[in-house]
C-alpha cells in the first residue's frame, strides 16, 4: 500500500508544476503567439501531461486566458521581471527591466549581459550572497545591491526572487522582480547627513559623536 504524500509536499509539487506550465506557456506565446500555441505544445515544453494542465486550469481556453493575462502583466509591469540561469545568463526580461538597466529593449539586455556576477553587480560578491540565500531559503526578499546601467551609471536596486526547480528538485533557473531604489537611497543618505552633521559647518554634531563614543 502506497504511503500518503504529506500535504506540504503535494502543495510544493503543485506550485512547481504550475510554474513550469506558466514558464513554458510564456515562451511559446512569445514565439508563436497565444492563438498559435496548443495545449499539447505547452505540456511537452513543461514536461507535464495535458491532463495535469487541465487539472490546474480547467480547460484549454482557461489556460490560454490565464497565461495571456500573465503575459500582458509581464510586458506592461512597472517593476523589472526576469528569469536567469544558475550561471548568470538572462533567459527572460521584460521592458521595465531593460529600462531600469538603460537598454533599448529586453533583447539588447539579454544579448549584452551574459555574466551577471561580473557585468551587472558593482560588487560581484553580491551575486554570491544572492546564490547562498537562494540555496538556503529558496527565495530572497528585498535584496539590495548597487549595479551598473548600460552607460556605466551606478544605481541601487532591490530584488525579490525565487528558485525554480525541475521534477527532480534541481534548481533550473531563478525568477523574480527588480525595483530601482536609487531615489530612496539618496533620500536616506540626506536624512542621515542632516541627523549627524551641522548644516552650516558640515562638522559632526553631538549626536554622531555620542554614537561613536558609545
Amino acid at each position: 500500500m502506497a504511503r500518503p504524500v504529506p500535504a506540504g509536499t503535494a502543495r510544493t509539487d503543485d506550485i512547481t508544476a504550475k510554474a513550469r506550465i506558466r514558464n513554458a506557456a510564456l515562451e511559446l506565446f512569445a514565439r508563436d503567439g497565444v492563438e498559435g500555441t496548443s495545449l499539447r505544445a505547452v505540456a511537452a515544453a513543461a514536461g507535464v501531461t495535458v491532463g495535469l494542465i487541465v487539472h490546474h486550469y480547467g480547460t484549454k481556453e482557461a489556460l490560454r486566458e490565464a497565461e495571456r493575462r500573465y503575459y500582458e502583466l509581464f510586458e506592461n509591469a512597472i517593476e523589472g521581471i526576469f528569469r536567469t540561469t544558475v550561471d548568470g545568463k538572462y533567459i527572460d526580461a521584460n521592458p521595465a527591466l531593460a529600462r531600469i538597466y538603460g537598454y533599448d529593449s529586453p533583447d539588447e539586455l539579454m544579448e549584452s549581459l551574459n555574466d551577471i556576477r561580473n557585468q551587472l553587480y558593482v560588487n560581484p560578491r553580491r551575486r554570491d550572497e544572492f546564490m547562498d540565500l537562494i540555496a538556503a531559503r529558496g527565495i530572497v526578499s528585498s535584496f539590495e545591491s548597487q549595479v551598473y546601467r548600460k552607460n556605466g551609471e551606478v544605481i541601487w536596486i532591490s530584488e525579490n526572487a525565487r528558485a525554480v526547480h525541475d521534477s527532480e528538485g534541481r534548481i533550473v533557473c531563478f525568477e523574480g522582480t527588480v525595483e530601482d531604489i536609487t531615489e530612496l537611497k539618496l533620500y536616506q543618505a540626506r536624512i542621515e547627513q542632516q541627523a549627524h552633521y551641522d548644516a552650516l559647518t558640515g562638522l559632526a554634531n553631538r549626536t554622531l559623536l555620542q554614537d561613536r563614543l558609545s
